[in-house]
């Protein structure tokens, strides 16, 4: 018995892990521009095989608005030194030493970041269709599901700096810090689909025990 739910358990948890990359929420903490820039940005997280995890920072929509600058605080020990990052055309990124402009008032403290190379605005994510990926790997007995806890918990955050926003107090463009607070609940079909995945894996574990 012990063997039969163990074995769904592991098709479970692929099921969910592989469905799609999973959608990040942020919150503003400076509030310069009344304009919420997260309407044209989208971050997601998603697996990497079972070593790591790879994040998305990608550009919708036509307002203007560039990520300058990423920061990770990693308080849950979660990933390993070794990172790497890509961008796509129209963007160019570095590693960058600092934190988070804000952060400080937030408990924020960067263990790592890149910053589009100057002119800052221009090579960042900053056109829709542009995007920057970051990958992290897991440290030893880490898994993507603590990934996932300990972005809900706040003991694993992320940090945008964003340039080239409308400035609600002059003419001049404004920038804002944005910290990740939670993941996006799944929707309800990929956990349906899940639950397929969990009712068929059950029903193969169920079929090999009766031809023993």
């Amino acid at each position: 018995m012990r063997s039969m739910f163990a074995g769904v358990a592991v098709v479970c948890a692929a099921g969910v892990a592989s469905a799609a990359p999973i959608p990040i929420n942020f919150t503003n903490i400076e509030n310069n521009s009344a304009f919420n820039a997260m309407s044209v940005i989208d971050v997601t997280v998603d697996s990497v095989s079972t070593t790591g995890a790879v994040f998305r920072f990608a550009r919708t929509g036509t307002h203007t608005a560039a990520i300058t600058q990423i920061y990770i605080d990693d308080n849950a020990s979660l990933f390993t030194t070794s990172r790497s990052f890509v961008g796509s055309a129209g963007t160019a990124y570095s590693v960058t030493a600092g934190n988070l402009p804000g952060g400080n008032a937030q408990g924020f403290s960067a263990d790592w970041g890149i910053g589009s190379i100057p002119p800052p605005t221009h090579n960042a994510v900053n056109a829709n269709g542009e995007w920057v990926d970051i990958t992290l790997t897991l440290a030893t007995g880490k898994t993507y599901a603590n990934v996932l806890s300990a972005i809900n918990s706040g003991s694993f955050r992320l940090g945008m700096h964003i340039q080239s926003l409308p400035n609600q107090s002059g003419p001049e463009e404004a920038s804002d810090a944005y910290i990740s607070t939670n993941v996006v609940p799944l929707p309800p079909a990929v956990w349906s689909a899940a639950g397929g995945l969990l009712l068929a894996g059950g029903a193969v574990a169920v079929r090999k025990r009766q031809r023993r």
